[in-house]
């Protein structure tokens, strides 16, 4: 029995969507996972769940999803104020990454359609057999870099 609740905290785990933000979060939930296997192995009367799935099924989204408030609620309450201000800042230092890293790509992606509106623009230029020509893909060149400035 205990081991099917260890079992089932695990896939809940496991089940939910990683991304770069939560890597924390699920450490700690595989911390508490630990503490709790600890806990069963000892002995000792685990914490609450109530789960209600019987032995051998895999927990339903709820189950995780209140599995994971209940692990949430006893490190919060556990947490002390320093440890919450350490990761409020972790949190804002994280943000402010993926702000620029936002920032950066659409820059990137800006350069990357400057450069091949310039090499076009360029070979249409190279191409003209005329003054007319050229002056009129001159003219082209120069609006478009206008607009794409504003």
């Amino acid at each position: 029995f205990p081991e099917t609740r260890v079992r089932r905290a695990e896939s809940c785990v496991a089940s939910m969507p990683i991304c770069s933000g939560m890597r924390g979060a699920i450490d700690a939930l595989a911390g508490a996972i630990r503490v709790l296997s600890r806990r069963l192995r000892g002995g000792r009367r685990p914490l609450t769940t109530d789960t209600t799935t019987t032995e051998g099924e895999e927990p339903t989204q709820r189950e995780c999803e209140r599995w994971v408030r209940h692990v949430r609620d006893v490190q919060v309450s556990r947490m002390t104020p320093e440890q919450r201000e350490a990761i409020l800042e972790r949190a804002e230092i994280s943000r402010r990454a993926v702000t620029h890293c936002r920032a950066l790509s659409a820059m990137q992606r800006h350069t990357e359609s400057s450069l091949a509106f310039n090499r076009a623009a360029l070979t249409v230029m190279s191409s003209s057999s005329t003054p007319a020509d050229y002056s009129m893909a001159s003219s082209r060149w120069e609006g478009a870099q206008r607009s794409s400035r504003a």
